[in-house]
């Protein structure tokens, strides 16, 4: 490698002096020559015109010859200049130390192949070249065949001049994203001039593709040249629609205001007469804040004038982001998400068919702050979902919530002995205020928004403690706290019949009216859990397998609430509309009401519950033999986990044991994934559907009725798996170059991957016609499958196949072909509600957007607007 050594170069009429030897070159350079002819270098300094004052670092990795007679400087091999921002790499390069020129080219070697093609950088600009001759002083130069990236895509030159203020003047040049010494497409520039960093200045230009000319072209151009954003005109496309015709959309005008915001306004015009804007911005502070925001209004036609279905519509979208770094406070947060919409924008707009079928916008603004070194916790959030096809909005304006972390109030400040039980009871707190609001969109903004809000608080205070006990049972006591804090409630009034004329507008009776006033509701329960784990081995001296372990994890818990419809707590009342007599004629009111229902957090419950919950999950593992030499056993997991859970209620004088749930997930082969799910009903029912206190197991008709079973297997398959296998056969029969053991496998090298889902459910529902349960079962095998041919096609697919209905769900194809600097695609699904297809070649750079030819059938086109 080179060994550097800075010189100072003073290039004088008829001498040379160099301050110090060149770079230490390899044993095979040629020794320096030096002239016998001593000069005062400071005395011709002074009488210098063309003294090069800046440092010269020069050298050459095969050979280097200087010669002071002649004043020049040959170099050989990965030769080097370099001077304040000029940088100069070549295979050769000469210097004549007279008249300051360099000049370089590659180097031939004895093969006659070329190699170190220059390299040329002055300043930030980089120049590949054939040849180059370069003043020093003067900082000009003529490059030939000289390639250069400008404006994000590269120039070529055939003859170019390079300024002292860094313009390039190019004759017979092009222009082109491609990145090919000799590209497939390009922009032919006659003559062209290149202010770095600001524009590109052109006379007459045209299209050429793969050599041809295209009758395409401008009498002159300027193009901009700069790194940061620059404004400009927004190039539309074109297509067709069979419902809105042929349209022009997505042009306009780029706005770059500044390098934190900028801005752009598109529009759309179709040839039925639907026209829109569209006025998209983006901001974005480093370390700060970033954001966007997207305002749409259209005005669309309908069919034909004249025609039955014509219509016009209005249609138009409100989308605001803003997102505050987390680096400008790390202790708060806030983010604003704003979607609002008319209630057909996703119909006329969505290309995708999930945003198509969905109804609802959803907007949020959410605050969140803590306190480093405390336990306290507070976030505001304001939530609104907006249904599109009721046109109904749901608010919660504001959701706030405070949160104080467990606290454990009898633990010791300093730890010191053996710990005692107490120091572990926690104590935590919890607080929620909501305020929603349900309304049509047309009365969002009057008096009646305001009578319709609903708005209650939620405070939760747990104590707990976890002990041990007898080294394995761990005993879970907790005591739960709840209040609750309402501003309207309902009472029971009696009207009387409002009759207008003939008409009986309400009939005489009971009814609730809603009435305002603070109410607090407080509600408490206890209950203590019991857990452990079991484990059980199974060792085998012989075989495979070494040992089998199961583990169990019982669970129990016990709870218990009092009964809060009693009198004494006053959260219910008679409901006077339901009465009967009763053998003694005495009138008997049979059912209660809530004044507190309409509450957001509920009412605590009616009826006294002591519930004892039970559970229990299981898992199994087996140990085998390993083959592999730097581990003894190998572990494989037969079941992950399998989970029974259900509950008995003491307190309740019949149907206690609620419905078994049951869960189970594993992994066969390491490759396949199964998940199971379903529910038992421990209770008969009746001809009317409800449960009676009569078990399954009385009479041994069964153990329970399986009401939900669910179960799916998902894996997914690739080449890899079959790379592997085909070395193992080959490295077992002993493959080499000249064996053709291996030509009887198949060959999977180019890379493919398959994921494959299989999804089975059964639910069993009370028919009240039947009198009995009616099953019903659902199979769906969905598969997504992609190949990779080579470097240059992809393919892809998807599959999703009802086996119940025994037909193709949807189905679809995506073919890409890498054409380098351009690419095509063709997407097709071939048939049901999506069916379309869309064929596409266009150029990859987004200089050239739009640039393209396109072939499509929307799935839109399938659709009838007007029945939706």
């Amino acid at each position: 490698m080179f060994k550097k050594s800075n010189i100072k170069l003073f290039v004088l009429t008829g001498f040379a002096i160099i301050s110090q030897s060149i770079f230490a070159q390899n044993q095979d350079s040629l020794p320096l020559v030096k002239d016998s002819i001593t000069v005062d270098s400071l005395k011709l300094i002074e009488n210098s015109d063309k003294t090069i004052e800046a440092p010269i670092n020069y050298g050459a990795k095969d050979s280097m010859r200087v010669s002071l007679k002649t004043k020049m400087i040959y170099m050989y091999g990965e030769a080097k200049v370099n001077m304040e921002e000029i940088n100069l790499d070549a295979g050769f390069i000469r210097v004549n130390m007279d008249s300051n020129y360099i000049y370089a080219k590659p180097f031939v070697n004895e093969t006659g192949e070329e190699i170190g093609v220059p390299k040329f950088q002055q300043g930030s600009e980089n120049y590949d070249v054939d040849s180059l001759k370069y003043n020093l002083q003067t900082k000009k130069g003529i490059v030939y065949g000289v390639i250069t990236e400008q404006a994000g895509g590269y120039l070529h030159g055939t003859k170019t001049k390079i300024q002292p203020n860094k313009e390039v003047h190019i004759l017979d040049g092009k222009f082109t994203t491609c990145d090919a010494k000799h590209p497939h497409f390009y922009i032919e520039l006659t003559k062209a001039k290149v202010i770095p960093e600001k524009k590109i200045v052109t006379g007459p230009f045209y299209f050429v593709l793969a050599d041809i000319p295209i009758p395409v072209g401008l009498p002159f151009g300027i193009f901009p040249n700069q790194k940061e954003n620059q404004s400009g005109i927004l190039m539309p496309t074109y297509g067709e629609e069979i419902r809105r015709g042929f349209y022009l959309k997505n042009g306009g005008y780029y706005w770059a205001i500044n390098q934190y915001v900028d801005a752009a306004i598109m529009g759309e015009i179709y040839t039925n007469g639907s026209w829109g804007l569209n006025l998209v911005s983006k901001y974005k502070r480093r370390y700060k804040f970033s954001g966007n925001m997207n305002l749409t209004y259209q005005k669309l036609v309908e069919s034909e004038k004249g025609l039955p279905d014509y219509a016009q519509s209005t249609q138009f979208r409100v989308v605001l982001n803003y997102n505050r770094d987390n680096k400008a406070n790390p202790t708060s947060t806030f983010n604003t998400a704003l979607n609002f919409s008319s209630s057909k924008f996703n119909k006329y707009n969505s290309y995708n068919p999930n945003n198509f079928a969905n109804n609802n916008t959803n907007s949020s603004i959410a605050y969140t702050k803590t306190w480093p070194g405390k336990p306290f916790n507070f976030s505001a959030n304001l939530n609104m979902t907006q249904n599109l096809s009721t046109k109904n909005i749901s608010m919660q304006l504001p959701t706030l919530t405070f949160i104080v972390n467990k606290q454990f109030p009898f633990k010791k400040k300093i730890a010191m002995g053996k710990k005692k039980w107490y120091e572990d009871i926690s104590v935590g707190f919890d607080a929620n205020l909501k305020n929603t609001l349900d309304i049509g969109d047309s009365l969002l903004f009057t008096n009646e928004a305001i009578e319709r809000m609903n708005n209650g608080l939620q405070y939760n205070v747990p104590i707990g403690v976890s002990i041990k006990i007898l080294k394995y049972l761990i005993f879970s006591p907790s005591l739960s706290y709840k209040g609750r804090v309402y501003s309207k409630y309902t009472q029971q009034n009696w009207h009387e019949a409002i009759v207008v004329g003939e008409d009986t507008l309400q009939e005489a009776g009971f009814y609730m009216d809603t009435l305002r006033g603070i109410n607090h509701l407080a509600d408490f329960s206890t209950s203590a859990g019991f857990s452990t784990t079991i484990y059980g081995m199974m060792e085998f001296k012989k075989g495979k397998i070494a040992a089998i372990r199961h583990v169990v994890k019982p669970n129990a818990s016990i709870s218990f609430r009092p009964d809060f419809g009693k009198e004494f707590w006053g959260y219910y009342k008679t409901d006077s509309s339901y009465y009967r007599y009763d053998a003694d004629s005495n009138l008997v009111y049979y059912k209660m009401y809530s004044p507190y229902s309409i509450g957001m957090y509920g009412v605590p419950a009616a009826g006294e519950s002591g519930v004892i919950s039970l559970g229990i999950t299981n898992s199994l593992e087996m140990k085998v033999h390993s083959k592999d030499t730097s581990e003894r056993f190998k572990k494989i997991i037969l079941l992950e986990n399998l989970r029974f859970n259900t509950s008995y209620n003491i307190a309740a004088d019949s149907l206690n044991w609620a419905p078994m749930s049951i869960a189970a997930t594993t992994k066969l082969f390491k490759k396949l994934s199964v998940q199971y799910a379903g529910a038992v009903e421990w209770y008969k029912r009746d001809t009317l559907g409800n449960f009676v206190d009569e078990a399954y197991l009385k009479d041994f008709n069964g153990f329970g009725h399986m009401t939900f079973s669910s179960i799916s297997l998902s894996g997914r398959i690739s080449s890899d798996l079959f790379n592997k296998k085909e070395n193992k056969s080959a490295k077992s029969k002993g493959a080499n170059k000249n064996n053709n053991e291996t030509d009887k496998y198949f060959n999977f090298s180019a890379p493919w991957n398959m994921n494959i889902r299989y999804t089975f459910k059964y639910a069993s529902v009370y028919d009240k016609n039947l009198q009995d349960f009616k099953p019903t079962y659902t199979q769906n095998v969905n598969t997504n499958m992609s190949l990779t041919l080579n470097e240059k096609w992809r393919i892809s697919a998807r599959l999703d196949y009802d086996i119940q209905k025994r037909e193709l769900s949807y189905w679809s194809m995506n073919f890409y072909r890498d054409l380098h600097c351009w690419e095509m695609s063709f997407n097709f699904v071939p048939f049901g509600t999506y069916q379309s297809y869309l064929f596409r070649i266009n150029i990859k750079s987004s200089i050239f957007q739009g640039l393209e030819w396109k072939k499509q059938q929307s799935w839109r086109d399938n659709i009838d607007f007007g029945a939706l």
